[in-house]
């Protein structure tokens, strides 16, 4: 199977919806093109809201207090918020459905393996670190310090495995 890598320039505040939207295009074209896809994107100073964070009753007075320098967007993919920055990489790992493939675990077990192998001098574990910001089944972790957070979303026959990886700067500060 054919593999592109794309690596997309800082996004500006004025275009900080365009991963969101190449993702879902993406989804679409690796299934008809049988083609495996790694996009790299970065945003400026941004607090990615999920899709449950959407449905708390007090969104809009919250909203208020995000303060700049960040700018409050909506994914269409993942549950909580988070916040990125330029010690952020985003990498989204987008596929064709397979038998192999389907369900949500092994879409995120890929994912997982795939940063093991690019860090082979760390051990890199996957579980819940119930204390961070945006828990989930697969974060990942370093000496049980969160280094990533991943989300994923469907479209179609394709898969998009999207994760959040502190490069560096303060994690704890960003939570």
């Amino acid at each position: 199977m054919q593999r592109l890598i794309y690596d997309q320039k800082m996004v500006s505040k004025e275009e900080q919806l365009l991963p969101f939207g190449l993702t879902d295009i993406f989804g679409e074209f690796v299934h008809s093109n049988h083609i495996k896809i790694l996009h790299f994107w970065q945003l400026e100073n941004t607090f990615i809201l999920g899709m449950k964070d959407t449905r708390t009753p007090f969104l809009k007075n919250g909203l208020k207090n995000i303060t700049s320098p960040y700018t409050p967007i909506v994914r269409n993919s993942g549950g909580l918020g988070v916040i990125v920055d330029a010690g952020i990489l985003n990498i989204s790992l987008i596929f064709p459905k397979t038998n192999e493939l389907s369900s949500t675990d092994d879409a995120y077990e890929k994912m997982w393996h795939i940063t093991q192998k690019a860090f082979p001098e760390l051990t890199i574990e996957a579980y819940e670190i119930t204390d961070s910001y945006c828990p989930g089944t697969y974060d990942l972790s370093v000496n049980g310090r969160k280094i990533a957070g991943i989300a994923q979303r469907r479209v179609k026959e394709g898969i998009a495995v999207m994760m959040y990886l502190s490069v560096n700067g303060n994690q704890m500060a960003r939570g």
